[in-house]
């Protein structure tokens, strides 16, 4: 694997990445918006979109570390820190939720779990990329596909439910 730990040759992949995680999360903000009351007025709709918009936002700025020219052990560091941050975000909002008086469905706890699965796939690709050890930047773009490829299920599912809902409150 000798393009494993050198990101020049990974600049168009996630050149990509980048601009499709930017246009993903502009297509989620007028998703949103379209359906804002559902969403704002349901606990469990709210906390979905948020964690929705915090991986996509993730993808951006692990584009953007991979991007900016800096040693290979800056950016393993770098994505370490950005992805670290993703399971207590979900704690946080998981408590959140607790204290508002909701129970915690059960997809959402499996859609969290899914989540931290994916954000610890950065940590160990920057791990990897510190080390130079591992599968260094193939497991960084292994767990880019699979937060794009997660946002785009997971948007979608938070539309078809608010929708349903929404449905439901009118009949």
């Amino acid at each position: 694997m000798p393009t494993a730990y050198h990101p020049e040759s990974w600049q168009n992949l996630f050149m990509m990445l980048g601009g499709a995680s930017a246009a993903l999360a502009g297509l989620l903000f007028v998703a949103v918006s379209l359906h804002f009351e559902a969403v704002v007025n349901d606990r469990i709709q709210r906390e979905r979109a948020w964690a929705n918009t915090f991986m996509i936002v993730i993808l951006l700025i692990n584009s953007l570390i991979i991007l900016v020219p800096q040693t290979v052990v800056a950016t393993g560091i770098e994505l370490c820190l950005v992805d670290a941050l993703y399971p207590p975000f979900l704690v946080s909002r998981a408590i959140a939720i607790r204290r508002s008086g909701k129970i915690i469905p059960r997809q959402s706890l499996v859609r969290a779990s899914i989540s931290v699965v994916i954000a610890s796939l950065g940590i160990l690709g920057g791990v990897s990329l510190i080390l130079e050890w591992g599968g260094g930047f193939y497991i960084v773009a292994i767990q880019s596909a699979a937060i794009l490829a997660w946002v785009i299920v997971h948007a979608w599912s938070l539309l078809l439910a608010v929708t349903t809902e929404k449905q439901q409150a009118e009949s």
